[in-house]
């Protein structure tokens, strides 16, 4: 995986330059408008579980291990473990009452890094979605969601992983204040 920083004037024009809305897949009837976005707690963390399982096997096309399996290995088990401390802060995204999405972020330290580690001042973002919600600008409302707290908190930058194939958010770079 590749880890840059994302420029917040980058996500901007990028969110301008798409559709907000494409068609709809097949699986869901009708795409719900009523979408809200709030911050995580505690009782949300089994969620934030499902959604970094989503966010490391997002390709439909490869091979998926369990939730469980997946949640045993260590190097995975850390990037949610222990949730609420200092620095964490999530979101999630609800269609009427179904969890459709989450975002988060989490610092990390020299001694104990994660893949997206680049320094001790910028956290790492962890972002999915679930895939039938995929593609309907849900994932750029969380995004949103997240800049504008870790703003409040000081943060300059977020550092994200992506898969070298990936091609969106992929060459981003840090923004000076």
């Amino acid at each position: 995986m590749a880890s840059s920083k994302l420029d917040w004037t980058q996500i901007e024009e990028e969110a301008q330059s798409q559709k907000l809305h494409q068609p709809m897949p097949s699986s869901i009837d009708h795409f719900p408008t009523d979408i809200q976005v709030r911050l995580v707690d505690f009782d949300d963390v089994p969620f934030l579980e499902e959604m970094l399982f989503e966010a490391f096997h997002w390709d439909p096309s490869q091979p998926r291990p369990g939730q469980d399996e997946f949640m045993a290995d260590p190097k995975v088990h850390k990037y949610l473990s222990g949730w609420g401390r200092r620095g964490d802060t999530g979101v999630v995204a609800i269609a009427g009452d179904e969890f459709v999405g989450a975002g988060w972020i989490r610092q990390w330290t020299e001694a104990d890094q994660s893949y997206g580690f680049v320094d001790e001042e910028t956290p790492e973002l962890g972002l999915a979605v679930r895939e039938v919600y995929r593609s309907k600008g849900i994932g750029r409302m969380l995004l949103r969601r997240l800049v504008e707290e870790t703003a409040k908190s000081g943060y300059k930058a977020l550092s994200l992983s992506v898969e070298p194939s990936t091609s969106r958010l992929s060459c981003t770079s840090r923004r000076d204040s």
